[in-house]
């Protein structure tokens, strides 16, 4: 809420202190760009009645008791005489009005409301009420680091007052002076600097033109120009003016037959080939003529063909002839092609497989054989042939065997050389190496693709069924078949 402390039209008297200065908003924002090292900018300029009552301005207000007109701001700038004030300047136009003004604010370009003032009270009238005048609104304002503070204005909306157009447009006139240096670019010359400039010109071109009159009336002749009448003839160096005109020694040489003269184009000149030059063309070629234009010489194919050829030259006349299973041949006058005869071997003619091989087909197309890997498996052909070993046999059927040491366990785990690709059918025990005047056999009782189990019985005198206890370890055969 904005808090103002009001004075009556009493309260004012030659006691009464006018001013102004930034609000806490204001303080902030100006705080914040000179930290930020940015400017700060103040755009409008805001007008209050008070509520009808001279207020006195609340460094906490955020706004104007009663606002009755904003613009943009004119003019921002230092008081002169006093460094530590600013003022902000606008202009309301004649039209504008209708209402007392006895308080200021300001708004920064993010519209917050950053200064407060009062003023002595003051009415603008309206055009309408008989009396109308330009008033210009200055709101001082104590602040500091007033070089972070700038003013941004809208051209196409702010007024300018008439005072303020006369001091600008004097600043921006140029004198006399530098009117003749010619080296501002942002200044204009005013009709008393310019007519007097005029008047020398005139006169300088005056002078000229009367002294012109006298040499053509006159007949005399300024030597640093060359006359007309004498083409040329007047020069004093030829030599220079003709090295200056970049003509070289063909420019002094006179039409003739000498050695150091210029022929023209109707003498013979042994130095250069007439255009009347002649190339003609014998045998087997065609194409000359007369130098006038360039000529092309060619071979004549009407003679060529009889002309004696060197043995290392390709005569035309000369065939390549197909023979049996080919066809395409002929002379060399042009390209030849030789193709397979299709009669001498017939795309219809077909490789057939046999047992084992894959992709025959008829001749129409490449054909690629192939083993067929039903019949006979490239892997079949691999084995291992040690203690524990397998042998694949043909049809597809695996053989493997080993042997296990039995350290006094009554089952032994068998694991196979390999894993057989689709199942064990087979699995067996083959021999057991005997110890201790023992009696032993084995049992299967598990297989897989991987691997089975073996049961092992002992007995001294005789089979009597007992599962193998502790015992001096047996060695035990096996074997294995699956695909």
């Amino acid at each position: 809420m904005t808090l103002w402390r009001f004075l009556s039209m009493a309260d004012v008297d030659a006691n009464t202190q006018f001013g102004g200065f930034l609000t806490q908003m204001g303080i902030n924002r100006r705080d914040n760009a000179v930290a930020q090292n940015r400017t700060w900018r103040i755009t409008h300029l805001l007008l209050g009645d008070g509520g009808g009552r001279l207020p006195t301005p609340d460094p906490h207000a955020t706004g104007l008791v009663n606002e009755v007109y904003r613009a943009p701001i004119n003019h921002l700038y230092q008081d002169p005489d006093n460094p530590g004030i600013l003022i902000v300047e606008m202009v309301i136009p004649p039209e504008i009005g209708g209402w007392w003004i006895r308080e200021l604010g300001a708004e920064d370009e993010d519209g917050h409301f950053v200064a407060a003032a009062n003023c002595p009270p003051s009415y603008k009238p309206q055009l309408p009420q008989g009396s109308t005048r330009d008033q210009t609104v200055r709101m001082r304002l104590i602040t500091s680091h007033i070089d972070h503070i700038e003013l941004k204005i809208d051209p196409s909306i702010v007024t300018a007052s008439r005072a303020w157009v006369e001091v600008h447009v004097d600043e921006r006139a140029a004198t006399a002076a530098e009117t003749e240096a010619g080296e501002s670019e942002r200044k204009f010359i005013t009709p008393k600097i310019l007519k007097p400039l005029l008047d020398t010109l005139g006169n300088a071109i005056s002078t000229v033109a009367q002294t012109l009159t006298q040499h053509r009336s006159s007949g005399d002749h300024d030597e640093r120009y060359a006359r007309r009448g004498q083409n040329l003839g007047d020069l004093t160096n030829a030599g220079t003016a003709r090295s200056n005109l970049g003509l070289g020694t063909m420019a002094t040489r006179a039409a003739g037959t000498g050695g150091n003269s210029f022929r023209t184009n109707t003498q013979n000149d042994d130095r250069f080939v007439q255009q009347s030059r002649q190339i003609s063309t014998g045998t087997g070629l065609n194409g000359g003529g007369n130098l006038s234009a360039n000529r092309t010489l060619s071979l004549d194919n009407a003679t060529i063909t009889s002309l004696s050829r060197a043995d290392s030259a390709v005569q035309p006349a000369r065939t390549i002839t197909a023979g049996g299973g080919l066809s395409g041949g002929g002379n060399l006058s042009a390209n030849r092609t030789l193709s397979v005869d299709s009669s001498v071997v017939r795309t219809s003619r077909a490789i057939n497989t046999g047992t084992g091989l894959s992709g025959g087909g008829n001749l129409s197309g490449n054909r690629t054989l192939s083993v067929d890997s039903s019949v006979i498996r490239i892997g079949d052909f691999a084995n291992s042939l040690a203690a524990n070993g397998w042998q694949p046999l043909p049809g597809g059927l695996i053989l493997q065997w080993g042997q296990v040491n039995n350290y006094s366990q009554s089952t032994l785990n068998v694991t196979f050389n390999i894993q057989f690709p689709s199942t064990c059918v087979a699995f067996m025990p083959t021999h057991l190496v005997e110890s201790d005047d023992k009696f032993f056999f084995a049992q299967p009782t598990a297989r897989n693709r991987s691997g089975g189990n073996l049961a092992i019985y002992s007995g001294s005198a005789g089979i009597n069924n007992s599962i193998m206890g502790n015992t001096t370890p047996v060695t035990v055969g096996w074997m294995a078949l699956g695909y």
